[in-house]
Parts: structure tokens; C-alpha cells; sequence
């Protein structure tokens, strides 16, 4: 059996565009990659790559440069915010800062997003945005919302029998 078994290609009609772009919404995320590294025009930058983890869109990844050292003040003043932004939401504070743009990877948060509409007669389709960061939050409440699921086990014959000698 070949690795394509049982499907039907239409390569020949293939759109170029579209489904580039998951729906505006909030999102949950990990982050995947924080780093530090150069812009196309050689500046410094943090480079963030998130992972859509929630039930719609898992395994989607988001992108967002932080241009924190960009020499254009209202620039740097937006990235700035929205870099802190992020760090609340990924728990840090002005106690606890982290100490370099890896310390961020494997952190939870909810991922604002937006979309940019393409421009007319672009090749690659709608694209999201990172409008924003907040904290994930969790669902603590008491009992889970998924019941535990019954296996026809009674409460007495559940629990463990006394050892014989």
C-alpha cells in the first residue's frame, strides 16, 4: 500500500490563497520559540512563535516581532507595551523579570488575535496578528465538567479488600 491510498488530488486546481488565516478571537497558546535575533534590515529584535493549544485551531502557529530596539520612539514604545503585556501574562513582574527571551518558551497564555486582510492580488491569503496577550485563565472549578465516567463498579466493590493470611 502506498502512503496516499484512498485519496483523490486535484493539484492542477489548486488555490495559491485562502485558509491562511484562523478566525479573530482569543486564543490559548504555548509559546514554542523566544529568542533574540536580527530583523531583515539588521536590527535587534525578540522573535516569538506561539502554538494555539485550545480546541479549535490546535497546533495553529502565531508570529510576532518585538522590535524593543527599533530607533523610532512611538515604534519602540508600542513594542514595549505590548512586550510587557506579554511578560504579565506569562506571569512575570517587576520583582521577576526574566533573564533572556528564552525564558519565555513552554509559557501558557491567551493570544489576542486578529486578521490582516491580503493585500489585492496576493499570492498568500489573510494572515493573523498578535493584537495582544492575557493570563490563561484556567477552569478551576469544582466538580470537572466532564462527569467521571461510570466502568458499572459499586462504591463497595470499589474499594480495596482487607488482605487474607
Amino acid at each position: 500500500m502506498g502512503d496516499f491510498d484512498n485519496l483523490t488530488f486535484d493539484i492542477d486546481n489548486a488555490s495559491s490563497s485562502g485558509g491562511g488565516a484562523i478566525p479573530a478571537g482569543e486564543y490559548p497558546a504555548v509559546i514554542i520559540t523566544c529568542e533574540k535575533k536580527k530583523s531583515s534590515n539588521g536590527n535587534d529584535m525578540i522573535w516569538l512563535e506561539a502554538e494555539v493549544t485550545g480546541d479549535s485551531y490546535a497546533g495553529w502557529i502565531l508570529r510576532k516581532p518585538f522590535m524593543l530596539w527599533s530607533s523610532n520612539p512611538e515604534y519602540k514604545e508600542w513594542a514595549e507595551n505590548s512586550f510587557n503585556q506579554l511578560l504579565n501574562a506569562a506571569g512575570y513582574s517587576n520583582d521577576s523579570p526574566p533573564s533572556s527571551a528564552s525564558d519565555l518558551q513552554q509559557k501558557n497564555v491567551t493570544a489576542v488575535v486578529g486578521v490582516e486582510e491580503a493585500e489585492p492580488g496576493s499570492e498568500y491569503g489573510d494572515s493573523n496578528k498578535i493584537l495582544g496577550f492575557r493570563k490563561l485563565e484556567e477552569d478551576t472549578s469544582f466538580p470537572p465538567k466532564d462527569p467521571i465516567p461510570d466502568f458499572g463498579v459499586s462504591d463497595s466493590e470499589a474499594k480495596p479488600k482487607k488482605p487474607s493470611l
